[in-house]
């Protein structure tokens, strides 16, 4: 556990131990050196016990889990990725940012409150993941040429794929749902995702960009 230095806390793997980052009309970024798959830290009000509300965000990330330790769930009330809080002063409680996506960035912005909050004891828990970054495509579109009806997404493909990871194609860019049965006989036109998932680690890597495969009859 180290503790962050400034408003701009920086790598977290080079903080001086004693400082704290406060979050009032600056939002706080707490960044990491390498990808993780989670992030927590510290975080509570100081001024008075009045009701602060922040929003925590981790960068390029849209599943992200934000939670809070059960034990302190009559200080702080948890919404998506908005916290409210309504803390003793000098009472900290332990937030967490956990996502199936690799990360390196936190922010923590004030949305409600005039008082300071602060944050420290930033510590990241760094989970094994073979996805790596997003693959490389040749092209953004893939059509048809006949007679066939059907398109091989995954000749776009131009990267090696990570040893331990799979190439995966969704028709989203946050890998919900169910992935496509079989990349190279895609018979239904529309917008393609691809990623590399490590199923031991169970993470993928940043999506690339949206392909268009087109049919025609």
């Amino acid at each position: 556990t180290i503790d962050m230095l400034s408003a701009s806390c920086g790598d977290i793997t080079g903080m001086s131990v004693g400082n704290s980052c406060l979050i009032n009309t600056t939002p706080v970024t707490i960044t990491s050196s390498s990808p993780v798959l989670s992030m927590s830290f510290l975080m509570a009000s100081i001024g008075d016990s009045n009701i602060e509300t922040h929003r925590i965000d981790a960068l390029g990330v849209t599943n992200e889990v934000v939670s809070v330790p059960a034990a302190c769930s009559s200080l702080l009330t948890v919404s998506g990725n908005t916290i409210a809080n309504k803390t003793i002063p000098g009472v900290a409680t332990r937030i967490t940012v956990s996502s199936t996506t690799p990360f390196t960035q936190v922010t923590i912005t004030q949305i409600i409150g005039t008082y300071y909050a602060y944050v420290r004891n930033a510590n990241v828990q760094v989970i094994p993941c073979n996805a790596g970054t997003a693959p490389t495509l040749s092209a953004t579109t893939k059509a048809t040429t006949c007679p066939s009806t059907k398109v091989d997404l995954t000749a776009l493909l131009t990267s090696t794929t990570p040893a331990g990871a799979s190439l995966v194609w969704y028709t989203n860019n946050t890998h919900t749902g169910t992935a496509i049965a079989d990349a190279t006989q895609v018979a239904t036109a529309g917008t393609y995702y691809a990623f590399y998932y490590d199923a031991t680690n169970s993470c993928y890597s940043p999506a690339t960009a949206a392909v268009t495969a087109t049919i025609t009859n």
